[in-house]
């Protein structure tokens, strides 16, 4: 007989969303977000989170983490926490803990989100294949992705990456320059290096020192506020050129994963732009593909408007049996070794 409840934990580089859940769901009013900043490490959050909620122990957990996911323990890309499996089992006391990539946990939402919790942003309103692939990706404290396929048994099946660190598309002169700018002292320019929180406000400090206009002291939530307010002439180029490369990079993935079931976008960063990306400015450059323009033309783009989504994702992956895990991240027993590699704001 099993006791305590499944935790699901969505691990940010900024935010951490936690919630409890059972074979029926997440427990209504268990899903909280905090601020890692306020933490010392991962432990200390969740311990204080099981003590809220008055839990002793959990049955199960899945951490969904931003940062690839290859052995028993993690690191997070952008904050220094480190994870492992043996101390996520000591202060949750579950039997087994499961290690996901947060967009793979994202990937597996897809298919559990009802109509409150995305919304339609652009291209047609529904997809060619409703049993085709479908990709989510998005900026927030980094950016990634991952494309999510049916089985033959119509489970799904999420493939994992790491595409905050492919090599950023420039094409305009300004994009060579900005490129620049994001490569200095670092060697190159990655996608996430402009499509991330610190991303919006390295394009901001580019555009005013391109532009000749004294910089504000203003937060990422402030510089894209203030652009889709038309408040600020510099927030906005800021916020233009941020969607731009978004839509690029989003359309040569599409390309890459041909996700006719849909493109679903996620993150704070992303969610944030809501506005710019419903427009042509983003229309336009996400379809500008030559001879395959008709092809991203097909493709509906869909926001997932809930920030808590990949904790639904977490849920349905630690509910599948192992011959539908993804290929690439859940990990098993704490006492055992593992048994199966399979799988911002």
């Amino acid at each position: 007989m099993t006791t305590g409840p499944i935790l699901v934990a969505d691990i940010g580089g900024t935010n951490t969303r936690l919630g409890l859940a059972g074979a029926n769901g997440i427990h209504k009013g268990t899903s909280h977000r905090y601020r890692n900043s306020d933490y010392t490490s991962f432990y200390s959050l969740v311990g204080a989170y099981l003590r809220q909620q008055k839990v002793e122990k959990c049955h199960k957990a899945c951490l969904a983490v931003a940062a690839p996911v290859e052995d028993d323990a993690i690191t997070l890309t952008n904050r220094d926490w480190h994870i492992d499996k043996s101390s996520a089992c000591a202060v949750t006391g579950a039997t087994e803990i499961r290690f996901l990539n947060d967009f793979e946990a994202l990937g597996f939402a897809i298919g559990r989100l009802s109509g409150g919790q995305v919304s339609h942003v652009a291209g047609p309103k529904t997809a060619t294949s409703q049993n085709g692939t479908r990709m989510v990706l998005g900026a927030g404290t980094g950016f990634n992705a991952a494309a999510m396929t049916l089985d033959a048994d119509a489970q799904p099946v999420v493939h994992a990456a790491e595409c905050g660190h492919m090599t950023l598309p420039v094409e305009t002169p300004n994009e060579l320059l900005l490129r620049d700018h994001l490569a200095r002292n670092r060697g190159r320019a990655s996608v996430e290096r402009a499509l991330s929180g610190q991303g919006v406000l390295e394009i901001y400090q580019w555009v005013c020192s391109h532009t000749g206009v004294a910089p504000q002291n203003f937060t990422t939530q402030e510089i894209i506020q203030q652009a889709i307010e038309q408040r600020d002439e510099t927030c906005e180029h800021t916020a233009k050129m941020l969607v731009r490369l978004l839509a690029r990079v989003a359309g040569d993935l599409v390309l890459a994963f041909l996700p006719v079931g849909g493109l679903y976008l996620s993150g704070g960063v992303t969610r944030a732009c809501k506005s710019l990306i419903s427009s042509d400015l983003f229309w336009d450059e996400f379809t500008a593909k030559g001879r395959q323009s008709n092809l991203l033309r097909s493709v509906p783009v869909y926001l997932m408007t809930d920030d808590h989504a990949a904790l639904e994702g977490c849920l349905a992956a630690m509910m599948m049996t192992g011959s539908h895990l993804s290929s690439s991240g859940l990990r098993g027993h704490c006492q055992n070794s593992i048994t199966s590699k399979a799988a911002g704001f």
